[in-house]
């Protein structure tokens, strides 16, 4: 903020703190406003929650009591050990006046010791089997009250939930057992039946029954099913139900015989919460855009338009013309005072660049000279050497003076180029070598006996590389001349540059006798000389005498400065 706020007031004095001060208060106000869409949304899931939380209180009410009126039924039969006693006939009318006003049962029934019906409050015959029967093993095994799982009813068809209590002797042994068959709808609480809401029940063995007729979709899916039976969150969620929907769901804690899950429906809930946040979304955006626009308008009249104007005579300004500006009385002072920084910046270019251009003119012409006297003295040596070498009567002596000669007309030829280019810094070693070549056939003792061809491709290298490149090749020409054609013969000399690669491969090769022949395995200070430019290059030498002899040197391509051009003074 400290930067915005310090970039403002320096573009455009108060116009720039006007604009900053309004975005400023807009920041907080915008967070404000948003904190604000947060909580109404996350007000709407609490009291979602709590919604679901009261409809729970009422089905755990609702449903203890229904169990609990199971428990008392069932433990209060069976403390009458004399129901084992009364025929059939009179057993069924007494077990059907104990369920007079009872409408949440649907059966009371009495068993033998072994799980046989002895009679039952609806009049089937008895005799029938119920050993089978998962709460008569839980009797039989605990010797107390127990039940067992969901099943529909064979009579009604109703689901129902059934508990048994034993009918103990006074030995304390089972006589018999009392049953009650529970109907698991009136579980559910009279406040829900006006409520979009769906419940489950879960017995001790897992199963699911559910109590309305298609809410499957409406299960939260497995993991969250596991942690809501297990009591993790207290038993309530929040979450997408298995069919998408957004539900609210609450669960009985664990460890009762029959569990229940509540669901309700967030759906309209949650889009209403969401229709808030989003309208408050947008008066911030509205908000926000709108001081944004008076920001963009403010900026644009007092800052931009004045700087793009300023920018566009910079632009089309150049050198050795005067820069003009034009002011509106709109243009903030900063802006105004930029302008004649720039017309006095623009004088004093105008002026050094005038004082520059002499000052490289002058150079070049001093460099010029330079290497043309350079070139004048090193010719003059190369004459003397050769007038001396004529004087000599040895040979030998006279071949060293030779060469030496050779080397000085390369430097030669060499600094003739720098001062007819004028580039200083580099030398195009194609046209070089050509003429260096020209002038060593000419020169040679023997001349006309070797034929030289020189193959190049346009390579412009610094000058201190093109100084090794041309002694090399010097080298290389020269023992060529000397050693390759023994006794006038002619031959051909090849000399060739490429670059492959971003390096420059260098060969010398001739067809004459070879090194071995001519020198008789010994290095001669000329190879000794080669491989000292070699190394200066940075680069591989190999000398091959099969056929002929071959010089071969492969070195890097060293990055030359982007030449200034020439100047047009000579």
């Amino acid at each position: 903020m400290a930067a915005f706020w310090s970039r403002a007031t320096n573009l455009s004095g108060v116009r720039g703190r006007l604009l900053a001060l309004m975005l400023v208060g807009a920041v907080p106000v915008a967070i404000v406003a948003m904190h604000n869409a947060v909580l109404e949304r996350q007000e709407a899931l609490d009291g979602l929650t709590r919604r679901v939380g009261v409809l729970r209180e009422a089905v755990a009410a609702r449903s203890l009591a229904a169990l609990d009126s199971q428990r008392a039924l069932v433990k209060g039969l069976a403390a009458n050990g004399s129901w084992l006693l009364l025929p059939p006939g009179e057993c069924d009318a007494a077990l059907s006046a104990a369920l007079t006003g009872e409408e949440r049962f649907t059966g009371v029934w009495i068993l033998d010791e072994t799980g046989h019906l002895r009679c039952n409050s609806a009049g089937r015959p008895p005799g029938a089997s119920f050993a089978d029967q998962d709460y008569v093993g839980r009797v039989l095994a605990t010797g107390s009250y127990a039940v067992g799982g969901f099943r529909r009813g064979p009579l009604t068809g109703q689901l129902v939930l059934q508990a048994a209590a034993p009918i103990l002797r006074a030995d304390g042994g089972i006589a018999g057992m009392v049953g009650a068959a529970l109907r698991l709808d009136s579980l559910r609480a009279p406040p829900l039946e006006g409520a979009a809401s769906h419940v489950w029940l879960f017995d001790m063995t897992g199963e699911r029954i559910a109590l309305d007729a298609g809410s499957e979709g409406r299960l939260p899916r497995p993991d969250d099913l596991d942690a809501l039976r297990a009591g993790v969150a207290d038993g309530i969620l929040v979450a997408a139900a298995r069919d998408g929907g957004l539900t609210a769901w609450a669960a009985s804690p664990p460890g009762h015989p029959v569990q229940w899950l509540l669901a309700l429906p967030a759906e309209d809930t949650f889009a209403a919460a969401t229709r808030r946040f989003h309208r408050r979304l947008g008066e911030i955006g509205l908000f926000i855009f709108a001081c944004i626009l008076a920001i963009l308008a403010g900026t644009e009249l007092a800052c931009s338009r004045p700087l793009r104007r300023l920018a566009g005579k910079v632009a089309a300004w150049r050198p050795g013309f005067a820069f003009t500006t034009t002011h509106s009385i709109w243009d903030p002072w900063e802006v105004t005072a930029l302008n004649r920084a720039l017309d006095e910046a623009a004088r004093v270019i105008e002026t050094r660049e005038r004082q520059l251009s002499e000052a490289l003119r002058q150079r070049d012409m001093m460099l010029a000279e330079v290497h043309h006297r350079v070139k004048n003295n090193l010719q003059i040596v190369a004459s003397l050497l050769n007038l001396q070498a004529a004087r000599i009567a040895d040979g030998a002596i006279r071949a060293e003076f030779l060469l030496a000669r050779e080397r000085v007309q390369a430097l030669a030829t060499l600094h003739r180029h720098l001062h007819v280019e004028g580039d200083f810094a580099g030398v195009a070693i194609a046209p070089m070598l050509r003429e260096m070549c020209a002038q060593m056939v000419t020169g040679a003792p023997a001349p006309g006996t070797a034929r030289l061809e020189v193959d190049a491709a346009p390579l412009t290298l610094q000058t201190e590389h093109a100084v090794s490149v041309a002694l090399l090749v010097a080298e290389a020409v020269t023992n060529a001349l000397r050693h390759a054609f023994p006794a006038g013969g002619a031959g051909l000399i090849r000399v060739t540059l490429q670059v492959v690669a971003g390096e420059a491969v260098l060969e010398v090769a001739d067809d004459g006798i070879g090194i071995a022949a001519a020198k008789a395995g010994t290095e001669s200070v000329g190879m000794s000389l080669m491989r000292g430019f070699a190394a200066h290059l940075e680069g591989e030498l190999s000398v091959e005498t099969d056929g002929g002899t071959r010089v071969r040197l492969v070195f890097p391509v060293p990055e030359l400065a982007s030449p200034r051009a020439p100047s047009s003074v000579r």
